[in-house]
């Protein structure tokens, strides 16, 4: 992680004529909003939409008026980019998996975030621009409100100052200001980059000054189609019931639908000329200790997870490999390869849907100094598992394709990331029949079921 200041603060600068995007997201317009305003406001702040016809004006802004105050702000909920978590609970429409398959808002991709400025005043101003995610949130131990984030930044406790915070110099007049999203974000308090998987607020913070800027046409824009998919291995198990796509053959219950596949999970082997490599780190980070505790807690030693995707609720589960040099020349070729986790049972009648990310080894992962407010984010999905039963049993997740990339580039570290996903199937209020579960871990008593990475050449 880049800790300067050139990646901590950010350069806003302005579009060359010509300059045309591939692909480009509008967050919100004067035009789409119609009469309604997406702005709240705290500190003093005031929005309105405007049509104000100043000299350079030419249609509706969205007009921000900042008070003197240290947190005058004018903020907007990111929409999420599916359907709301409880909604779609509550009407069981279909049965979709809720948060299967990727983090929502997802602006990974994407080169810049970009709107239209008019400053009316005849001098140059600061505006500082806050962008806010989901790790952020849950550590404040509250939903998807942000008020309550937002005012209670003016704390000096670490876990308020998860915020990436750039400064926009604003010319008189009109112009394009832009943030450029290729660099490093890093949060306020300076532990982590922020992640660009799952966005949920855009923040436009007055400089403690008396100003007004008028805005217009927030944007996401790329040179790459791709841009807004997060990056995720190819699916390659088709449920015959519902056709939905998962990585997981094993299974015996597709995570969408509810399909029975009445597949037992058998006793992993381990073939003659295979490998298995035993984690250097294994720990579960969460937002809150002792579900929405005060303080952020230090990282465990044990594998926990557990997901209602919003608040303190939910633990993920790291592990961090090292692949020795004799390893990367012998394995140059493999068949297969595998995360296998041994996990408890977790007092459900189902374990969680399971999804594995996969983390940048450049990331300075410690696990003296792992907590929620230090984990790096994460660079792409591998793998998605079906639902099994909440008995005592071995998971394995099939990472062929992405070990078999890591070798061939002679990368001598692997790290990833464990999260549970509620599903529809087994969703049942209060609390859902799957969404926690316990791995043996490398610190626990039974060595002969800790996990491990098995690859077979």
């Amino acid at each position: 992680m880049k800790n300067t200041l050139a990646a901590f603060y950010l350069i806003c600068f302005f579009v060359l004529p010509g300059t045309v995007a591939a692909k480009t997201a509008v967050l919100f317009s004067a035009d789409a909003a119609g009469t309604s305003n997406p702005f709240n406001t705290s500190g003093g702040a005031k929005t309105e939409l405007s049509s104000e016809n100043l000299s350079t004006a030419q249609k509706g802004w969205f007009k921000i008026s900042f008070s003197e105050k240290k947190y005058s702000l004018a903020y907007f909920n990111v929409k999420r980019s599916d359907f709301d978590y409880f909604d779609q609970v509550n009407k069981k429409s279909e049965k979709e998996v809720i948060n299967l398959t990727a983090p929502e808002n997802v602006w990974t991709g994407y080169e810049q975030l970009k709107f239209e400025y008019l400053n009316p005043s005849n001098i140059e101003i600061t505006v500082r621009v806050w962008l806010i995610d989901f790790p952020a949130l849950a550590a404040k131990g509250i939903s998807n409100e942000l008020s309550a984030s937002i005012l209670l930044s003016e704390t000096k406790e670490p876990e308020y100052l998860q915020m990436c915070e750039t400064p926009l110099k604003l010319k008189p007049g009109k112009g394009t200001a832009s943030i450029d999203l290729r660099k490093e974000l890093i949060t306020l308090d300076k532990n982590r980059a922020m992640d660009l998987s799952d966005i949920r607020a855009v923040v436009f913070k007055g400089d403690q000054k008396t100003q007004t800027v008028l805005i217009e046409n927030l944007r996401l824009e790329s040179s790459s189609e791709e841009a807004g998919k997060f990056p995720a291995a190819k699916f390659t198990v088709i449920c015959k019931a519902c056709k939905k796509e998962s990585h997981d053959a094993a299974a015996p219950i597709c995570a969408f639908c509810g399909a029975d596949k009445k597949i037992i999970a058998v006793e992993p082997e381990k073939n003659k000329g295979s490998a298995s490599v035993f984690p250097d780190i294994n720990a579960t980070i969460g937002p809150r200790n002792g579900g929405g505790g005060i303080k952020v807690a230090a990282a465990e030693k044990g594998l926990n997870l557990s997901h209602y995707d919003f608040g303190f609720w939910e633990n993920r589960a790291l592990l961090d490999f090292k692949l020795s040099g004799k390893l990367l020349d012998e394995f140059s070729k493999i068949k297969k390869a595998e995360l296998r986790l041994y996990a408890k049972n977790p007092g459900k009648p189902f374990f969680p849907v399971f999804k594995v990310y996969a983390i940048s080894e450049k990331n300075n992962v410690q696990e003296s100094t792992l907590t929620w407010l230090t984990q790096p984010p994460v660079e792409e999905l591998v793998f998605v598992s079906g639902v099994y039963p909440g008995t005592e049993r071995w998971l394995n997740f099939d990472i062929t394709d992405y070990i078999a990339k890591k070798i061939k580039a002679k990368k001598s570290r692997v790290i990833f990331e464990i999260r549970g996903g509620n599903n529809f199937s087994t969703y049942l209020e209060p609390h859902p029949l799957g969404h926690y579960a316990v791995f043996i871990s490398k610190y626990d008593a039974q060595k002969e079921k800790q996990p491990y990475l098995y690859i077979e050449k």
